[in-house]
């Protein structure tokens, strides 16, 4: 969905790992909006390095990943805009921390995510954005991937 020019994030779904480590990930459905066009930096990473989200007024704007993968950090593409707002990012000390669920909120009518907030084993992150009465929760033992919806 476009609000004041800007293409905001309109679903979020996770891939994930049970620990033990299986050896292909497990797609979950994503939560939010239908429409969009589809991004999906897909499930073959070892986990989560750091998150990068951006905000509109009211709504997530942004989103991008970097993955651990092969002894190595590769970073998912863009997604979305930046915007005037601040950008927020988080660093989990990988591989001992690693994303265990990702919660947010979204609005009933457009669908649009207005807040996200990831867990780890070890902490929880500050919500980004405004909560709303319509929310979800992707979890399960290890987030690998990410993918979404966004208009």
């Amino acid at each position: 969905m476009t609000i004041y020019g800007l293409t905001i994030l309109n679903a979020l779904g996770a891939y994930y790992r049970p620990i033990p480590l299986a050896p292909a990930a497990i797609k979950l459905e994503a939560k939010g909006g239908d429409g969009g066009a589809s991004w999906d930096d897909g499930g073959n990473f070892e986990g989560v390095r750091k998150i990068f989200i951006g905000l509109s007024e009211n709504a997530i704007a942004f989103v991008k990943f970097m993955y651990y993968k092969d002894a190595r950090m590769v970073y998912g593409d863009d997604h979305g805009n930046k915007t005037l707002f601040d950008d927020k990012e988080f660093e989990l000390n990988y591989p001992v921390e690693y994303v265990t669920s990702v919660e947010g909120s979204y609005e009933n009518k457009s669908g649009v995510i207005t807040m996200l907030r990831f867990k780890t084993n070890n902490q929880t992150f500050p919500d980004i954005g405004i909560g709303t009465t319509s929310s979800f929760e992707l979890v399960d033992n290890k987030i690998v991937g990410l993918y979404w919806k966004i208009k």
